[in-house]
């Protein structure tokens, strides 16, 4: 027998807005620009709107040619109708991962519609689909970040989901769907927005024994057209008026070289464990319903027939989520986010394996393997709970607690622990009595964990991390304009980066970044105290330092960061 769900259908959008909201678009802070892409991002769309320049971003007065144009677009118009600010920076993000869950949401309710399903529960299942969209830390933590993974996800979500029609439908029209949203993807970051829908397209019919017949089907010319009238004019664009200088930056250095070389610390030393790295983050980071596809991997369905068009749907699903985690697995520079891509496959998958779900098999064989099936699922279910509520207590909080305030912040790691308590006790409860409220237990609770991560300790980290580099960005905004501004941090900004880049977007102005091993900062820092004088960003060694070499007077104090005004003698 199914498990069944039941939520009226008039209640389904306004429970996915609702969850939207609370998980995407809430911070009960202020929570600062963060480091690196978000800095990057945001100053430079401030840059674009404040000169009118919606060709070619620049970040600390440079051209940035790191990225395709769009989402710098997107985040513009979001800057121009809500001003200046954090939320507006990330708006677009959020905004995008509402609309894959509204296209998972959409895609799933016409798949049960057209088969054998009651009319009640196939709007459930799409619904449970769209939730697990919303709620998988894949998507729900980058949806908060001002950053293009999740347009790249809605875009991609498109074109797969049309090339899936199109097997579907039999109908032509949907290649030029997928090549719309394709075109949309290459504009956001390049290269990557089409080879993951080709390499996913050209595995699901070799698996078919069906590529030769489905080429021939494809409308190239019109597709082609639609892809190049979308993505080229944009990069032909850059060409006439920058010259070579995006082209060659952008598909060799941000593609190739970052494919073959780690880059910016994102890679291991031994390349064999990069082979592990995404198939851990797919099941760290798509919980609790990377738990149900173990079941599902295992004993999918537990051997009842499917119907066609499930079957198919399925096979393609699956190829969408092993088609990028292969590939990123070659790749010197990994970021979990770079398989972000996969999240509405998971989803997708998700809501399948509830609509077939079964509790019994036929066959010995088939009994086995559900007993498997059910025992990787609760392992992976009791272990990633864990995992995620002790990591973040042990791990996470005892840095939150030393610079922001310690009552809320044990108010939160109470909240979290108890939280993920309840977690475990529901599915242990579900577990060891067998029941079929395993899976709507473990996703309440997993949702009521998720909002005490994004709404609790995420903001409290990111305040506590970079709060100090935005006090002392607005403070430089109005101080001394017409001196120059360096950093010098001799112990490091963070674990993690060496220069506090957001300080462009909150200063307003340029900035030079330097290190203890920079060898010209001497000269440079010289030359500009000659010319009348500069501002030194920089730390308690760093402080020192200046001081004892230089007539520097310390202007400004925020937490561990000292701004120095060094002037000649």
């Amino acid at each position: 027998m199914s498990v069944k769900y039941r939520i009226p259908f008039h209640w389904h959008y306004l429970l996915l807005l609702l969850v939207w909201v609370m998980l995407a678009c809430l911070w009960p802070l202020r929570v600062p620009i963060t480091e690196v892409d978000e800095a990057r991002y945001t100053a430079a769309v401030r840059e674009m709107v404040t000169q009118g320049d919606y060709l070619i971003p620049h970040f600390n007065a440079q051209p940035r040619y790191q990225k395709p144009i769009l989402y710098y677009w997107l985040q513009a118009a979001s800057v121009r109708l809500f001003g200046v600010n954090e939320v507006a920076a990330r708006f677009p993000s959020a905004v995008a991962v509402l609309l894959t869950a509204l296209l998972v949401y959409g895609f799933l309710l016409h798949v049960f519609r057209r088969t054998p399903c009651d009319a009640r529960r196939e709007r459930t299942y799409a619904l449970c689909g769209a939730l697990a969209t919303l709620t998988m830390p894949l998507l729900a933590i980058w949806s908060r970040s001002a950053v293009t993974d999740p347009a790249l996800t809605l875009f991609t979500a498109g074109a797969m989901l049309a090339l899936v029609q199109a097997d579907l439908d039999r109908q032509r029209r949907w290649y030029l769907v997928a090549a719309l949203c394709t075109g949309l993807a290459f504009l956001t970051k390049g290269p990557i927005g089409l080879v993951a829908p080709a390499l996913a397209w050209v595995s699901y019919h070799l698996t078919r024994r069906q590529l030769r017949d489905e080429v021939r089907r494809v409308p190239w010319l019109a597709a082609l057209g639609v892809l190049l009238a979308v993505a080229a004019p944009w990069y032909i664009l850059t060409y006439f008026v920058d010259g070579p200088g995006f082209l060659t930056r952008f598909f060799l250095t941000e593609n190739l070289e970052r494919y073959t070389t780690a880059m910016e610390g994102h890679g291991w030393s031994n390349r064999l464990l990069g082979f592990f790295t995404f198939p851990v983050s797919a099941l760290v980071f798509c919980f609790p319903f990377s738990a149900f596809l173990l079941r599902d991997l295992i004993a999918p369905t537990a051997g009842q027939m499917l119907p066609d068009e499930v079957r198919r749907i399925r096979r393609f699903a699956w190829i969408w989520v092993i088609v990028p985690i292969a590939f990123f697995s070659t790749s010197a520079t990994q970021l979990p986010s770079y398989i972000q891509g996969i999240a509405p496959a998971v989803a997708v998958l998700f809501a399948l394996h509830l609509a077939y779900r079964e509790t019994g098999a036929s066959t010995p064989a088939m009994q086995r393997r559900v007993r498997w099936g059910r025992r990787v699922e609760a392992v992976a279910l009791v272990v990633l709970t864990a995992a995620w509520s002790g990591g973040l207590l042990f791990l996470w909080l005892p840095a939150v607690t030393a610079e922001v305030a310690p009552t809320l912040a044990r108010v939160v790691a109470a909240l979290l622990g108890l939280t993920g308590l309840a977690l475990l006790l529901g599915i242990g409860t579900a577990l060891i009595r067998r029941s079929d409220q395993l899976v709507p237990w473990t996703t309440a609770g997993w949702t009521a964990h998720m909002l005490v991560i994004l709404l609790g300790v995420l903001p409290l980290y990111v305040c506590s991390q970079y709060h100090p580099v935005q006090r002392a960005g607005e403070w430089l905004h109005g101080y001394a304009r017409e001196q120059a501004v360096f950093t010098y941090l001799p112990e490091g900004f963070m674990r993690t980066h060496t220069h506090p880049e957001s300080l462009v977007y909150y200063a307003q102005r340029p900035v030079q970044f330097f290190t203890q091993g920079d060898l010209n900062f001497p000269g440079a820092l010289q030359q500009a105290i000659d010319a009348g004088g500069a501002l030194v960003v920089t730390d308690a060694t760093g402080r020192d330092s200046l001081t004892a070499m230089t007539r520097a007077t310390v202007v400004g104090q925020f937490g561990k960061i000292a701004i120095l005004h060094v002037q000649p003698d």
